[in-house]
């Protein structure tokens, strides 16, 4: 359950290149490390965007604190021995609002940092490593001992945490074979299983599946040969009865499983299983339904398990082409809620879910229900007498973790709130209106009251009684007293409303997605900000102007101003493209003029014909009503696009797709165009490492040469992708200037 205790520090960090975030607000790129052990005090890199002064930070929970001494663009963090493991929210604010909320891992092994080199680092587990995948094409290698008969597991936790890597994880014995490999689980994270049957010295690499890199690719490798939970059966448990649970995993107490008893409290809506020495947890939903096992045979209508209503029913799709039927009663137009849950609890089953009568005729079937990927209904009975329920798999798969949670009873209504976003600000003496969606569920058609709490001190907030047949969306409206200084808290929305005599509080959630991809981060805590007025805009040309590399370029740049704002506009370059040859600097539009510029620099690496582009930030000082000065900023729409001129040299290789077979030797023609006279063309190859299973030697082209053939051999062992994408660059002078020209090749699997 998220509570409101939070740690507040104060930050003071500078501007800092950013992704593209359209916010108003200062946000976090990523945190490196991800995560600390509990007990332990770390510095964590915070990449800071849309920053234009100090920033505080607010961590949700107890158990986590800052120490006074902060350097720009860092944290330090210290993480009490007593702190709960798991996911934390981070947020930073100022005076214009917070962030997007970012998840910072409390774990419970030794933590190390990996080193961005290319020698393997050795390890010693149980560990957690925390680590980047950058730049493009990085691998990062480490050198394990094992003994014969050990079994290690390697988890990777990357998009679960918001980071955009799709990671892939290989292990090497020490002749450099390829011992166990791994792509997803659950997810796009990796997770790698493998039992030695040698005593020896092996190299885990972890990259990119795409052999992308970026400074935002941060990951958290666990190794361990300890106990690692996969998943329960039931995986799920009825509140306030003792229910025994098989855990499935890797080194637990009998081999691949172990068992685990319970009595869940009366307020648990989830239970964390906990195992000693065990490097991960596992949550489990709770009800109040009676938890029953599916029991085989039962794939036909004649075999069909009765059951009764309420409950809910443990089963698996064991094997390929499985089908489970149960059959209930139910009276005419008796209403009969059947759900599944399976996908929402991470199992790789698609289910399709039919309803029938006696006789086997199909009278519902559903897929997907609607925002969810799982099958659920609300049915009712056209008539007395029984009605069979099958259970099948889209695709006709089948395993041992196939597992699902079939509910059957009657509609319980209730209600769910949602917003569109987790952070919100108001003006002081202005007025806000917050979006809530309504989702009535299960008939509900009771009156509620729609309001928020913990607001900050001065901001009220219009509660509203809403009738049972309200729509489907409110809006609810904030007023902040004129004068308020500049704030910021956490504030729940929620709706009470009763049944059958009991107050019930139903509160909103925002769901955050970081990154495509990835599960997205729930959260009930939305931050309020009363916030100064911004008294400017800025606006740049969307005309592609051109600029020599290496040439200090300025873009124009034009305000709007309020009336009666004349104060000095700091311009700074965001957003910088990420092949990272713009170089932003800063400029000025004067007091009382409307226009100014923004010098930028395209390096000398910059490819002549390819179009870069930035962003520009105005930042300006603004008064607050406690006489302090704030800094604010407003970044304008749009980006800043220059040319790199002039194209004096072309390179392009034929063909431009190969399919390639490990340990032959690939051969492709290049051709050079020169538009100018120049000296040699030498041209390179930007190959990634897979490790050093590719090889290139570089090429020059004499004054009266035009073409030549390049030759790349790929190592016997070598396991590539499906595609693999090389650049090569061809690089010249001329007055001693520098000149350069791009071209790929892709390599593509038989």
């Amino acid at each position: 359950m998220i509570t409101r205790r939070h740690a507040f520090l104060t930050l003071a960090i500078t501007l800092c290149s950013v992704s593209a975030f359209a916010q108003t607000a200062s946000q976090i790129g990523y945190l490196f490390p991800a995560g600390g052990q509990r007990g332990s005090a770390i510095d964590v890199h915070l990449d800071g965007q849309y920053m234009p002064g100090r920033c505080g930070v607010w961590i949700e929970g107890s158990g986590v604190s800052s120490e006074t001494e902060t350097t720009e663009g860092q944290l330090k963090l210290s993480i009490s021995k007593d702190a709960a493991p798991g996911n934390r929210l981070i947020r930073i604010f100022s005076v214009q609002g917070g962030s997007t909320p970012r998840p910072f891992v409390i774990g419970e092994l030794p933590e190390r940092l990996e080193h961005n080199d290319e020698a393997a680092q050795s390890i010693t587990f149980p560990v957690t490593v925390n680590g980047q995948l950058n730049p493009q094409g990085d691998i990062d290698q480490f050198e394990l001992s094992l003994k014969s008969g050990q079994q290690i597991v390697c988890a990777v936790a990357a998009r679960s945490i918001g980071s955009p890597c799709d990671t892939t994880l290989r292990l090497m014995d020490s002749e450099g074979r390829v011992v166990a490999i791994s792509n997803d689980h659950r997810g796009l994270d990796a997770l790698l299983i493998y039992r030695s049957s040698t005593s020896g010295t092996f190299t885990l690499q972890l990259y990119n599946f795409d052999l992308s890199g970026r400074p935002e690719d941060v990951y958290r490798l666990t190794v361990t040969d300890g106990p690692y939970l996969d998943y329960a059966f039931p995986s799920g448990l009825q509140r306030g009865t003792k229910s025994a649970i098989t855990l499935t995993g890797w080194n637990l107490a009998d081999g691949n499983s172990a068992s685990y008893s319970v009595t869940p409290s009366a307020t648990e809506t989830a239970h964390e299983i906990m195992l000693p020495g065990c490097a991960n947890r596992l949550m489990v939903p709770v009800g109040d339904s009676a938890e029953h096992f599916e029991t085989e045979p039962n794939n036909n209508v004649e075999a069909a398990e009765a059951v009764t209503l309420p409950l809910v029913v443990n089963g698996r799709l064991a094997e390929p082409g499985d089908v489970d039927v149960f059959r209930f009663s139910a009276t005419k137009t008796q209403k009969v809620k059947i759900d599944i849950v399976a996908a929402r609890l991470g199992f790789a089953i698609d289910a399709v879910l039919t309803v029938s009568n006696d006789q086997g005729r199909m009278l519902k079937t559903i897929d997907d229900a609607p925002g969810t990927p799982d099958p659920g209904l609300l049915f009712t009975a056209p008539a007395d007498g029984d009605y069979l329920i099958a259970l099948t798999e889209r695709a006709a798969r089948g395993d041992s973790d196939f597992i699902y949670r079939l509910t059957i009873a009657e509609p319980q209504p209730d209600l769910q709130l949602s917003v569109n976003a987790s952070e919100f600000a108001i003006e002081s003496g202005g007025v806000l209106e917050i979006p809530v969606t309504l989702t009535k569920l299960d008939d509900f058609a009771d009156e509620f009251e729609l309001t928020a709490i913990d607001l900050p001190d001065g901001v009220t907030v219009e509660a509203q009684k809403l009738p049972a047949k309200s729509p489907a969306s409110a809006k609810l409206k904030f007023h902040a007293a004129e004068g308020l200084p500049f704030s910021g808290a956490p504030i729940r929305i929620v709706a009470r409303f009763k049944q059958n005599g009991k107050l019930i509080e139903r509160v909103a959630q925002a769901a955050v997605t970081l990154v495509a991809g990835a599960a997205s981060i729930h959260t009930e805590q939305l931050w309020l900000a009363v916030t100064p007025h911004i008294p400017f805009s800025l606006a740049t040309t969307t005309v592609i102007l051109e600029a020599n590399r290496m040439a200090a370029f300025r873009f124009p740049v034009t305000a709007v101003r309020d009336e009666g704002f004349s104060g000095t506009i700091r311009l700074v370059g965001v957003d910088p493209d990420r092949r990272g040859t713009v170089i932003p600097l800063s400029g000025i539009i004067d007091q009382d003029s409307n226009t100014g510029s923004i010098p930028l620099i395209i390096q000398s690496n910059a490819v002549e014909g390819t179009t870069h582009r930035c962003r520009v930030m105005g930042v300006v000082e603004v008064e607050g009503p406690d006489g302090q000065k704030h800094s604010v900023f407003h970044l304008a729409k749009g980006s800043m696009a220059m040319g790199c001129q002039p194209n004096l040299l072309t390179l392009s290789v034929e063909p431009g797709r190969i399919t390639r077979r490990s340990g032959e030797v690939i051969e492709v023609s290049v051709s050079a165009v020169r538009r100018t006279a120049m000296s040699n063309v030498t041209i390179s190859a930007t190959i990634p490492q897979y490790p050093k299973s590719l090889y290139f030697k570089p090429v020059t082209l004499a004054s009266d040469q035009t073409q030549a053939t390049l030759r790349l051999r790929l190592d016997e062992s070598v396991q590539l992708p499906p595609r693999v994408t090389l650049e090569f660059l061809a690089e010249s002078s001329r007055d001693g200037l520098p000149i350069s020209a791009a071209t790929t090749l892709t390599l593509i699997a038989p």
